[in-house]
């Protein structure tokens, strides 16, 4: 059965060359080797040093790996649900904001319904002017008329300043509701300041604009209520995005406003995150909620840092603990290759000793044989079977050693043990790369040497026209067929009785190899065949 790889003989050279016909049996190739170590080109080129030493970083890396993911996403889920909290503090603490102004508003709707405001008698509606701004702790309530001149003061008397901040006098004229202006430099204070204003109607017409500076401090104690972690921020802007309270508090007095990039998102509505830098230049996170009433925000800046800190520390610690144990890994694999290498080194001479000496017995031995035994021409055949056996087992120990007793190839064995008993033109070795385990591979060489031996004496190759067809293919995937094919020789017959070297084979693969043995003589010459496991 043709199998791919297989190592053919061809007449002249006497070198197996690789068959890479295409019409080969296309699974023959994904069959198992057999038991034994199959050496890899090139395997031996990095030291075991260096492929320890990646063993145990390629163990250790995705490790690492998965721990910085596990770290990250441990902080991406931190940074979401401190993200979330905080957008609930900024709508809670804008929702107070929202009830301040509503309270400051509808007290001085109640104000602007007073009689003498309604019929334009300043003077006596200054006495309750001055009771709510003591009840109301604010600072000035001022009027103005529906042509936008000042005609009421509660801190001054006499000629009047223009009305300073026309803005919401302008949306109270025209929508007739309440509102509440951006913050602006007062007049009088040179001060940071608001106003909330209200309608006068008479006869369904606007006739003065009530106007009232609350104290700043209220928002203060809003946002201070808010309890924020040392290094927050929190902000209170206007509808233009200038700061109408912050903590922590500025001590200039001028206006300040939001940077523009986050103006542009609060000016979308809602609520929201962005990144942003507060007043004092910190990268912070700003969560931020705008009130629809008023166009007020109230915004929260998360230092970066306080978010990215318990990330990185994890980080840095998990690094240092998996670098730790990368260095420890390191320290072991080295000191276990340096005593795998010196174990290896011990090996490998007692090995060669053992090779040593082992050929010395076995040159022992054919001297032994070779002078032993009377030289009468009744001991050369008895000289000559012993010797070829030597030769077989002298083969493939030589085969094994080459290959440190951990595998030998089948054709290197079939070469060794058949080759020196006829030509090339006369021997035909075909079957795929089979690597076989030391303790197949010298019963083999015996049974092929035992094979050769009779040939040479009885069939194939005793004749000059003979000649002999070694085949060896997979019967199974774990299990070698060798086929022995003679032809070309004298008339076969079986023998009267088993010789030596039959019964040896038998033994050899029946018991040794625990395989199947069966032998044919048909006329064209002996044939047998082998099947082991493998």
């Amino acid at each position: 059965m043709p199998n791919p790889g297989r190592l053919t003989e061809t007449p002249g050279n006497g070198r197996a060359e690789m068959d890479t016909q295409r019409d080969i049996e296309p699974e023959a190739a994904a069959r198992p080797r057999a038991a034994g170590f199959v050496p890899v080109p090139g395997a031996r080129s990095v030291s075991l040093h260096v492929r320890l030493a990646l063993l145990v970083a390629g163990t250790a890396l995705p490790v690492l790996l998965l721990a910085g993911f596990i770290v990250y996403s441990g902080y991406e889920r931190t940074r979401s649900e401190a993200a979330d909290r905080v957008l609930q503090m900024t709508k809670s603490g804008m929702t107070a904001v929202d009830r301040e102004l509503q309270n400051q508003l509808s007290a001085l709707q109640i104000l602007a319904l007073e009689p003498e405001l309604v019929e334009g008698d300043f003077e006596e509606f200054r006495d309750d002017a001055d009771r709510f701004i003591q009840v109301r702790s604010g600072y000035v309530v001022a009027i103005s008329d529906a042509n936008g001149n000042q005609v009421f003061n509660s801190r001054r008397r006499g000629l009047l300043a223009p009305w300073v901040n026309r803005d919401a006098y302008d949306v109270v004229m025209k929508t007739k509701k309440p509102a509440v202006s951006d913050i602006y430099v007062g007049g009088i204070t040179s001060e940071p300041t608001f106003t909330v204003n209200v309608p006068v109607m008479r006869e369904g017409e606007v006739a003065y604009v009530v106007g009232y500076s609350p104290p700043r401090d209220i928002y203060f104690e809003i946002l201070r209520r808010l309890a924020l972690p040392e290094g927050w921020v929190v902000s209170l802007y206007d509808a233009s995005g200038h700061h109408i309270a912050r903590q922590p508090r500025l001590e200039r007095k001028q206006i300040t406003s939001a940077p523009s990039h986050l103006k542009t998102e609060v000016a979308k509505g809602g609520s929201g995150l962005a990144p942003a830098r507060s007043l004092e230049g910190e990268p912070v996170l700003a969560a931020f909620t705008r009130s629809e009433e008023t166009g007020w925000a109230l915004v929260i800046g998360i230092p970066q840092t306080s978010l990215d800190r318990p990330a990185r520390d994890s980080l840095v610690l998990t690094v240092a603990i998996g670098a730790l144990m990368l260095l420890v890994g390191l320290a072991f694999a080295s000191k276990l290759a340096t005593r795998l290498v010196r174990a290896e080194s011990d090996r490998s001479l007692l090995m060669n000793e053992l090779n040593h000496r082992v050929k010395n017995t076995l040159s022992a031995v054919q001297g032994i044989v070779a002078r032993g035994l009377p030289d009468i021409p009744e001991n050369a055949a008895y000289r000559r079977a012993a010797e070829s056996r030597l030769h077989a087992l002298s083969s493939a120990h030589n085969i094994l050693s080459n290959q440190k007793w951990e595998s030998a190839a089948l054709a290197d064995i079939a070469r060794s043990v058949v080759e020196p008993y006829g030509t090339h033109e006369r021997l035909h070795l075909e079957g795929p790369a089979v690597i076989l385990a030391p303790r197949i591979a010298i019963p083999v060489a015996m049974v092929l040497n035992e094979l050769a031996t009779n040939a040479v004496k009885y069939g194939a190759l005793s004749a000059g026209a003979g000649s002999l067809h070694l085949l060896w293919s997979y019967a199974a995937p774990d299990r070698l067929r060798i086929d022995w094919r003679e032809s070309g020789g004298p008339v076969a017959h079986p023998p009267g009785k088993l010789g030596y070297g039959t019964r040896f084979i038998e033994r050899a693969v029946n018991a040794e190899l625990k395989g199947t043995y069966a032998s044919a003589y048909p006329p064209e010459g002996f044939t047998c065949t082998i099947e082991i496991p493998l």
